[in-house]
C-alpha cells in the first residue's frame, strides 16, 4: 500500500513538472463589419474595452455604441468626440463578425501543438444586442470628458 502511495505521488509531481514545462499563447482578433444600417450623426467620450475595441459612452458612463471600421481610435480615448457613421440599431443593418482564434503550446521535450479555429456569425435587420456604430469620421469636442 505504501509504495502504491509512493508511486501515486511520483506520479503528480511528474505530471506537474511537465505541466509547468509547457507554455501556452492564444491569439485572437475579432473583425466586425457593418452594411447598411442608418446614417447618424452622435457625440460621447471614446473608452476602450477590455478585448481592445473602442466604445462611445454617454455622460453617465453608459455605452451608447461599439465603434468599428475607424482604424485609429486610440488617439481619442477620453476625449469628447462627435462621430458620423452608421448605426446597425436604427434600421435595417448586416453585421458580419469573424474571430481568429490562434493558440500555441509550446512543450519543452516535444513538437509544439498549433491550433486555428475562425468564427463567423452575421445578423440582419434591425441588430439588438450589442450596437454597433461604423465610423466614417471623427471630430474632436474636448481634451476631456469633464
Amino acid at each position: 500500500m505504501r509504495s502504491q502511495l509512493l508511486g501515486l505521488a511520483f506520479g503528480l509531481a511528474v505530471m506537474s513538472a511537465v505541466g509547468l514545462n509547457a507554455q501556452s499563447e492564444v491569439k485572437r482578433t475579432t473583425k466586425v463589419e457593418v452594411k447598411g444600417g442608418k446614417e447618424i450623426t452622435t457625440s460621447g467620450c471614446v473608452d476602450r474595452m477590455g478585448d481592445g475595441r473602442f466604445t462611445l459612452t454617454g455622460v453617465g458612463g453608459e455605452v451608447q455604441y461599439v465603434l468599428v471600421g475607424h482604424e485609429n481610435m486610440s488617439k481619442h480615448i477620453g476625449h469628447r468626440v462627435q462621430v458620423r457613421g452608421k448605426a446597425t440599431d436604427l434600421g435595417d443593418a448586416e453585421v458580419k463578425t469573424e474571430t481568429k482564434t490562434s493558440t500555441k503550446v509550446e512543450v519543452e521535450n516535444g513538437p509544439d501543438e498549433r491550433s486555428h479555429r475562425t468564427t463567423t456569425t452575421e445578423q440582419k435587420g434591425d441588430v439588438s444586442g450589442i450596437r454597433y456604430l461604423s465610423v466614417d469620421s471623427v471630430k474632436s469636442l474636448a481634451d476631456s470628458c469633464q
